[in-house]
């Protein structure tokens, strides 16, 4: 964004269908628009995605997206051999982010990249702060959106819902906490 702007993520309390929100994909801004009741039930969180003008202090609202917390199975994972012998069950905890929507005429001009990365280090910084535990930012992805997806970190898991939407994730674990984590577990 460059030090003229600032890229900052805001819980959003609101009733969105009060907004002119277009994404493009009216199944998409549909999702925002009835996001309300699942924000006050406490099923889902909504983030906006605003931008600062620093020289001006005008903010523009770009875009938002919905996530909530999920347990996945780790069979829908790649294969970790300290999985298999764990004491534990083979499900983690997971921010799903069920949509991430910028303004259509916000979008192909690397604002989603950049407020999609943000929004990944804000995920990052939560599972390691949180009181529970979560390894991983899993989503579902349009097939046309994989390599958006890939660019910012995440890989394919192999899975797909009914609708032919790939199952992708983001492991947040460190790659000392990874080490560590082996050590346990010497290869045989």
């Amino acid at each position: 964004m460059g030090s003229r702007y600032t890229l900052s993520l805001k819980d959003v309390r609101i009733d969105m269908s009060k907004f002119g929100f277009d994404s493009g994909a009216p199944r998409i801004n549909s999702i925002i628009y009835n996001s309300y009741f699942p924000i006050l039930a406490k099923q889902v969180r909504l983030k906006s995605i605003v931008v600062e003008d620093n020289a001006t202090k005008n903010s523009e609202f770009i875009g938002c997206y919905l996530f909530t917390i999920r347990e996945i199975n780790g069979a829908k994972l790649p294969s970790e051999s300290y999985i298999e012998t764990s004491c534990f069950n083979n499900n983690f905890g997971s921010f799903h982010i069920e949509i991430f929507a910028i303004e259509k005429d916000k979008q192909r001009k690397g604002i989603g990249r950049n407020s999609f990365r943000a929004a990944l280090r804000e995920f990052i910084h939560l599972s390691k702060n949180l009181a529970i535990p979560i390894r991983y930012v899993t989503l579902y992805s349009l097939p046309g959106t994989v390599e958006f997806y890939r660019k910012v970190g995440f890989s394919e898991t192999g899975h797909h819902d009914t609708d032919g939407n790939v199952l992708m994730y983001y492991d947040c674990i460190t790659e000392q906490e990874l080490s560590l984590l082996e050590s346990y577990f010497p290869a045989e």
